[in-house]
Formats: structure tokens, sequence, C-alpha cells
């Protein structure tokens, strides 16, 4: 069966990262990932394969966090160029390589 969650980031500044089952109504805190102080803004999910937990992406300012949920680890890096925000939106391109964030109307789109 494929993966049929939704991950949501809750909170601003103690983020946690919570599994939605829109099928089933289920929704639980992800233990393993610990609570990020500086919070999540924007989000997108890339698909790793049927029963396998995603990679979060993330966006806070200029930086790019990568959360992998099945480690509970978070990576943080700085993107050249990228403006400090705010950031409302994240999604994914259709092949799940490469995030994408809107902010408000100042800065564009931002892949």
């Amino acid at each position: 069966m494929a993966h049929r969650k939704v991950y949501l980031a809750v909170g601003w500044t103690s983020t946690r990262i919570y599994r939605f089952d829109p099928i089933d109504g289920d929704t639980r805190v992800v233990d393993n990932v610990a609570p990020y102080e500086g919070g999540y803004i924007a989000m997108g999910a890339q698909y790793r394969g049927d029963d396998q937990e995603p990679l979060l992406l993330a966006v806070i300012g200029n930086k790019l966090i990568t959360i992998y949920v099945a480690t509970g680890t978070l990576k943080e890096q700085v993107i050249d160029g990228l403006p400090k925000g705010p950031w409302f939106d994240g999604d994914m391109d259709p092949d799940g390589k490469n995030p994408f964030v809107a902010g408000n109307p100042t800065p564009p789109a931002t892949p």
C-alpha cells in the first residue's frame, strides 16, 4: 500500500511534526523528530517509496531544513540568494526533487 500520510508542522517557537491519516482521521505527533525551536514556516514532502517515511523539506528564513522522519534527524543549510521570507506555503515539484515556497507579494515563488 502506498504511503497515505500527510505531515503537518504545528507550532511557532516549538514546532512539532504530526502525521495525519486523511482516510481514518488518526493524528499523532512524530515522537522521534524533536521540536524545532525556530519553527518551520513552509514544508513539502519528498516521496521515497511505498511504506517508507518521506523526507520533509521545510524553510525558515533563508534556511532549508531537511527532516529525516525515519531517524528523527534534522539537517539545516543556508540557501544563497533565498530572501529571508516570510514564507507561507511549501510544496514539491512533480518529480519530488525540488521544494517550492511562496511568500508575500514581494518575493517571487522560489525553487
